[in-house]
């Protein structure tokens, strides 16, 4: 089954996230992985392919294919909220799950739970480079 395919990119100099699916902007990966955008260049004059990813100071999040309760999009490196706990999201090998920090009180030590993020009721309430003060300590 194939999914559609979104991403975004954190710019890290602009601190700004730009989304695949936003008009202004066309982006694709090609066969090695990178991201590449298709737009307009104003110094230039003329329409042409920029490298996006992998650069330094560029962050590529890829869609988990799935939403949130209120129909927000979630990608890797939100920030949710599910059962009062919050976490971080990211992909692996095991598919889509939320990094939550657990503190243990008989090793007296944080630790972190790994929950598979697909059939929870989950609300996005930001991402790790735009609201880092909601992940949690």
């Amino acid at each position: 089954m194939n999914r559609e395919r979104k991403w975004r990119v954190w710019l890290d100099d602009e601190k700004d996230m730009v989304y695949t699916d936003n008009d202004d902007y066309e982006f694709f990966l090609d066969q090695k992985g990178t991201l590449w955008e298709w737009g307009y260049d104003p110094a230039l004059g003329e329409y042409g392919l920029d490298l996006v990813g992998p650069m330094k100071g560029v962050v590529i999040m890829d869609w988990t294919g799935t939403q949130d309760v209120n129909g927000k999009d979630i990608y890797e490196g939100d920030i949710v909220e599910t059962d009062g706990q919050r976490g971080k999201v990211f992909i692996d090998f095991y598919g889509c799950r939320i990094q939550k920090v657990c503190h243990c009180e008989e090793i007296k030590d944080k630790h972190y739970n790994y929950v598979n993020i697909y059939g929870l009721n989950v609300v996005v309430i930001g991402n790790r480079y735009q609201n880092p003060e909601l992940l949690p300590e």
